[in-house]
């Protein structure tokens, strides 16, 4: 057998110490091994033993006190917890979360609330959590004295704590199921409305969402989904948006809301304000900025919020910009619309609110399409004229469109603007009062443009076009009763067939009754009216004196046949009556003169009385030509005609059958 022998350098065999050398080298190895597999088996049974641990309810207890302390220290809030099931690096499961304000009443309460814990940095305080689940919450918010049960809540998070002893969260995923919220304001009146934003119930409310970020002053959430019913009847079935809130101010961004029937795309709302305690005067010291992509109203969902709201078969639309404080309220770009032909885009200043009497208005149209069946279902919105009917002829003005402004306070505004319609031009420029004893005062300006009355009266045969400029002073008390001041000009009226020129009005209009002075002055007939048509009446009366001059009987075609005629009269007028066959008083007819080809017919005077005794008439001519006398039962109406065939007998040269 061969034997291996190791010399040194001096030549000395150093087989003996190599083999030794060998020896204790294996035992440290072995050793090692040994060393490393107990450390591996520790790092292995530890965990486990401390997870182990962790699960003993007396651990479990130890560990929910810690946070429900870590809790209580960074909210400010004494916090309640039935129990905590903690599993280490994987979830929390925390039972009966109650929490509860300054008055030991309930704030919050979470039946169940669990959560996946994805790591906790120590160093940096930050606790990054990845799905909380909470179950039936249930929440009750009040508001009384102008406080609110929460307020605490958000003084202790706006509280300027150390750094260092403030943890962050961050939330991956954040679901509340089948939940409930209950806001009461004790300080609100009653309301009429099926939803009341002072006592809102929300039920079924389940949420996801699946951003959460927790600072030491802020908070920003973005939702995924959020449905709920509310004791209304009103029912939110999907909402997605993002929401953040600090200590100085509540953004809201990209919120898309689907109701019953209804929607709302709102692109942004931004809340700025140096201190919470603001919130509390919102109305004057909350300014924002708000812009509206589309809001789409079903009238049965407006019901919920005006009662009265009337049935509308289109959906209303409507968004827009709006900045400024509830008391200085600005819109731009401002576009509604609703019923079957209303398109209004505006802008407007509102200053005052809300004090609606001391509100200070500015509207600009910039237009507005809309006709007098959607102006008369709009009109019921209010109460004070949800009783007013339009005349059923307004209907003719057909599509109704209008640009211009209004300027002033609620009582007392000032309107200025054109209407087009389909039967003509209408523009204005009107002072508008209202009193307290309900009358409005109105004065300003009337003009048409060939605004085609005839047809708007059903009398297109005879009147059609008129074109005037008028002022216009008086007030209306109802919608019976009205008085109105009228002066000014009718440049051109068409009647049958003829255009009038040059008329003057300044009168008195009220009601069914006129008292002034007409004057005409048109190349074929001049006239001067002064007196009263009184239709008011039970029994209309009509009295007046009017001078006509040159009527061209022909060209203004009252009498065609009559070629070259014209015609001279003063005439004094003082009658009553319901109708023609009923007419009680006198005409006198003075300085009379007739012309038609080439031949004239002169007539002093001429008194012409009727009266009634019962169904016995009477009447009465006495002239420089004829007198006489009618007495008996017949028809007035017939009368003309008989008249006018016994004058062709004796002055053929004239009257012609």
């Amino acid at each position: 057998m061969a034997k291996l022998l190791l010399y040194n350098a001096g030549g000395y065999i150093i087989n003996d110490h190599f083999h030794y050398f060998c020896k204790v080298n294996d035992k440290i190895i072995k050793k090692s091994y040994k060393i490393l597999f107990y450390l591996l088996l520790g790092l292995i049974i530890l965990p486990s033993l401390v997870y182990l641990v962790v699960l003993i309810p007396g651990v479990q207890k130890s560990v929910g006190k810690a946070i429900t302390t870590r809790l209580s220290e960074d909210l400010g809030v004494d916090i309640s917890i039935k129990n905590v099931r903690f599993y280490p690096i994987k979830k929390l499961v925390i039972n009966d979360l109650l929490i509860k304000d300054k008055h030991q009443d309930t704030l919050l309460f979470i039946s169940e609330l669990e959560s996946t814990i994805d790591s906790i940095l120590y160093s940096s305080r930050h606790i990054y959590l990845g799905k909380i689940t909470a179950n039936k919450l249930k929440t009750n918010i009040i508001k009384n004295n102008g406080q609110n049960n929460f307020q605490f809540l958000i003084d202790s998070l706006s509280h300027q704590h150390s750094k260092s002893s403030i943890w962050k969260y961050a939330v991956n995923e954040f679901r509340l199921k089948n939940s409930a919220v209950v806001y009461n304001n004790l300080d609100a009146p009653n309301s009429n409305s099926a939803f009341n934003a002072n006592n809102i119930r929300l039920n079924t409310l389940n949420m996801t969402i699946d951003r959460l970020k927790i600072f030491e002053d802020s908070l920003a959430i973005r939702i995924q989904h959020l449905s709920c019913n509310e004791q209304s009847g009103l029912s939110l079935i999907n909402t997605q948006g993002e929401i953040g809130v600090g200590q100085k101010g509540i953004g809201i961004k990209n919120i898309d809301i689907n109701a019953n029937r209804s929607s709302l795309k709102l692109e942004y709302l931004k809340l700025n304000y140096d201190s919470t305690q603001q919130l509390n005067n919102f109305i004057h010291q909350i300014p924002f900025d708000l812009k509206i992509k589309t809001l789409t109203a079903d009238y049965r969902d407006l019901r919920y919020f005006f009662p009265q709201f009337p049935l509308l078969n289109e959906k209303i639309k409507l968004g827009g910009n709006f900045s400024g404080t509830i008391d200085d309220l600005k819109g731009r770009d401002i576009f509604i619309y609703a019923g079957t032909n209303t398109a209004l885009n505006t802008d407007f200043d509102i200053k005052g609110l809300p004090h609606l009497s001391e509100t200070f208005i500015y509207l600009n149209v910039k237009h507005l399409n809309t006709n007098i069946y959607d102006l008369a279902k709009i009109s019921t919105l209010n109460k004070e004229t949800k009783d007013f009917k339009f005349p059923a002829n307004f209907e003719r003005f057909g599509n109704i469109e209008y640009s211009g402004k209004f300027t002033g306070f609620v009582d007392n505004l000032v309107a200025y603007g054109l209407f087009k319609t389909d039967i003509g031009d209408i523009k204005t420029d009107l002072g508008i009062k209202l009193t307290e004893d309900k009358r409005m005062i109105y004065s300003g300006f009337i003009n048409t443009t060939s605004l085609n009355i005839g047809k708007l009266l059903n009398t297109e045969n005879d009147l059609n076009k008129i074109t005037m400029h008028v002022s216009i002073r008086g007030y209306r008390v109802n919608n019976k009763y009205f008085n109105a001041y009228i002066k000014g000009s009718i440049d051109s009226i068409d009647y049958k067939n003829y255009k009038y020129e040059k008329i003057m009005l300044n009168g008195l209009l009220a009601n069914k009754r006129f008292d002034g002075k007409v004057t005409l002055n048109d190349p074929n007939a001049q006239v001067q009216f002064n007196g009263k048509l009184d239709f008011e009446k039970e029994i209309p009366e009509f009295d007046f004196t009017a001078l006509l001059k040159n009527i061209k009987l022909d060209k203004l075609n009252i009498a065609p046949e009559l070629e070259n005629s014209s015609l001279s009269v003063n005439l004094n007028s003082k009658l009553s009556g319901k109708s023609f066959n009923s007419i009680d008083g006198h005409i006198i007819l003075e300085n009379g003169e007739l012309i038609s080809s080439g031949k004239r017919f002169s007539l002093d005077s001429l008194l012409i009385s009727a009266t009634q005794n019962h169904e016995i008439k009477t009447i009465k001519i006495n002239s420089d030509l004829i007198e006489g006398e009618l007495v008996g039962n017949y028809n007035l109406q017939s009368l003309p005609n008989e008249i006018y065939n016994k004058f062709s007998i004796y002055l053929p040269s004239i009257f012609t059958t």
